[in-house]
């Protein structure tokens, strides 16, 4: 039997035992996204079909930052092995002229990255959800980041409006109202700040945990952290570099030919106007100290 992406995680987080639903929640609808952002574009479906566009909602968009990338260089890596037709446009260029995607009102990183998100993002909601966020809090979110006026109307409403070709309002609530009148059943604010703290998505183990047999302290390794692997080439690790330092480490399946060396990652951070120290931490630091591993030779970063 074949599994969609959003399957395979549940699949994946049941079987793992984890205890908490939540995290196949969100990675379900993320992975579901991925996948059609991928194969869509790729498949030449917008060529087949030029009138077409779509919106990519209800799945965040921080992830996005990098995938049109790594599609243009897989197929400028991989065309004659398509056993497709060629490309009339690259992946990206097909993206960013059919596609609007969505944020969160809470999500912060694209407001930060403005010049790649430009006319392609478009706040919503599923308020009244409990994890759901309203337009103000968007707002705050958008001011939070030093985004431009301009760029905050566009994420809030031009954006959306151009697709669906919808006139620009002529009226404006400018009263954020936040108690609404609610049925007799509906829950109480004490039941619901219970509902919403972690324990209460944790699910009864039908078995007992297995006993931990260390720290890690005894070998030198950092306890309880975890990293992502990166590539140098992302678009927020070089707009954001101080926000990730601390939680990511640099991988690589060099020499395959669609990989880059460390001196290639190294010199695209410096490029990308990234600190040296944070270049340190990325390249080797991070992955030293949850290894247990002591540096012994230092290389010399530029910057």
């Amino acid at each position: 039997m074949q599994y969609s992406g959003a399957e395979l995680i549940a699949r994946t987080a049941a079987t793992a035992g984890l205890p908490h639903q939540f995290l196949t929640n969100v990675q379900n609808f993320q992975s579901e996204a991925t996948l059609w952002v991928v194969m869509v574009p790729m498949s030449g479906f917008f060529e087949h079909h030029p009138k077409l566009n779509a919106a990519v909602f209800e799945a965040s968009s921080t992830w996005l930052s990098f995938l049109p990338d790594e599609c243009d260089k897989a197929y400028k890596l991989y065309r004659n092995e398509r056993e497709l037709p060629p490309l009339e446009r690259l992946p990206s260029e097909t993206f960013f002229e059919h596609c609007v995607t969505s944020f969160e009102g809470g999500e912060a990183p694209p407001s930060r990255l403005p010049e790649f998100y430009g006319d392609i993002l478009t706040w919503s909601s599923d308020v009244y959800h409990h994890d759901g966020d309203d337009a103000w809090c968007a707002i705050e979110t958008m001011r939070g980041c030093g985004l431009a006026e301009s760029s905050q109307r566009n994420f809030l409403g031009d954006n959306a409006r151009a697709p669906y070709r919808i006139d620009a309002p002529t009226t404006f609530i400018r009263e954020r109202v936040t108690e609404i009148e609610r049925p007799d059943w509906w829950p109480s604010e004490d039941e619901i700040r219970r509902a919403l703290e972690p324990e209460a998505a944790l699910v009864r183990r039908r078995r007992p945990p297995r006993e931990r047999t260390g720290t890690g302290k005894e070998s030198g390794m950092t306890p309880h952290k975890a990293f992502a692997v990166f590539d140098a080439e992302e678009r927020m690790i070089q707009k954001l570099p101080h926000d990730f330092a601390d939680k990511i480490v640099w991988g690589s399946r060099y020499p395959h030919h669609d990989t880059t060396s460390a001196w290639d990652a190294i010199a695209t951070l410096t490029e990308a106007g990234v600190e040296a120290p944070l270049i340190a931490r990325m390249m080797g630091k991070n992955a030293a100290a949850q290894f247990g591993i002591e540096l012994t030779q230092h290389g010399e970063v530029a910057g």
